[in-house]
């Protein structure tokens, strides 16, 4: 199938040997930056599904400025291409996902990796959140690295922090909620389908796990192949996957496609406490038709 995935990560070398002729379009980035996890992500992708369009969004050609004479402001100003400022990862993020925004795919992977240190970090970029899952997008991300129970001991990364938050927006004079029912975090398992030792977890924010330690895929030098561990390595396996399901289920809300990815998953005893579907992706089952409800 031709599926489409936005992926925001740093640049993908697109000079690779087993990527030049695959179909991935990429925004200019306009500042230099390492293309080793980026790389790392579209060729876990690719393999997924060697037919699969990628549009690389890099987050690195986006600086902000926030008021420092006035800490109640929470409006942050964005400017492109701007090299001669220090860039800041929200403002790359905000960018890369407009450009998600404004593309034809609705299903994106990030692996950002944004500390919420500032709460109007989460002001700044709630209304694009809440227009993104207006439009029916996915968001697929790496639910992090600190080896912490997200729901227990709080999320600390900026995007696992709107994994099902309760949002709220006027329509027609009235005020209605709603949750982030769009976003799909995934942990990272080892070769024995447990939890990875520096894998988060959360019963109640984390959906499931995909393969996380030793996985090889392409690198920044255009004929090698490296292996890295992380949930940055697990997250663009079900990105791959929802992308297909998208492309084989175009009628279906978000939160169907992500509750028949839920149902599809191989159950691991160990990860039922610690996940909300308690086990790891199955593409072949998540794609399977006769599964269609």
């Amino acid at each position: 199938q031709v599926a489409k995935l936005s992926i925001i990560d740093t640049p993908i070398n697109i000079q690779h040997e087993h990527l030049r002729n695959k179909n991935i379009q990429q925004n200019d980035f306009g500042v230099d930056s390492q293309y080793i996890h980026g790389t790392h992500v579209a060729g876990i992708a690719i393999q997924m599904n060697p037919n699969i369009q990628l549009l690389s969004f890099p987050a690195a050609n986006i600086t902000v400025l926030i008021d420092a004479n006035d800490r109640s402001r929470t409006d942050i100003e964005v400017h492109r291409g701007d090299k001669g400022k220090v860039l800041t990862g929200i403002a790359r993020l905000s960018a890369a996902l407009t450009d998600f925004l404004n593309s034809n795919a609705r299903v994106v992977n990030i692996s950002a990796g944004i500390d919420k240190s500032d709460e109007r970090m989460i002001a700044f970029i709630s209304p694009l959140m809440k227009r993104l899952r207006k439009k029916g997008s996915i968001i697929t991300i790496a639910a992090g690295n600190k080896s912490t129970n997200v729901d227990e001991n709080g999320a600390t990364d900026l995007l696992m922090s709107f994994v099902n938050k309760e949002m709220t927006e006027e329509v027609d004079g009235v005020r209605k909620s709603f949750r982030m029912d769009n976003m799909v975090a995934v942990a990272a398992c080892d070769e024995n389908d447990r939890l990875a030792s520096f894998s988060n977890c959360g019963k109640q924010s984390v959906l499931l796990a995909a393969s996380g330690v030793r996985v090889r895929s392409y690198t920044e030098v255009p004929n090698l192949f490296g292996i890295m561990d992380g949930t940055s390595q697990a997250a663009p396996q079900v990105a791959a996957t929802l992308a297909m399901m998208v492309e084989l289920f175009p009628t279906w809300s978000h939160t169907r496609i992500i509750e028949h990815l839920r149902q599809s998953v191989d159950p691991i005893n160990d990860l039922t406490a610690v996940t909300i579907a308690g086990g790891i992706l199955n593409t072949r089952r998540a794609l399977d038709f006769s599964r269609r409800r």
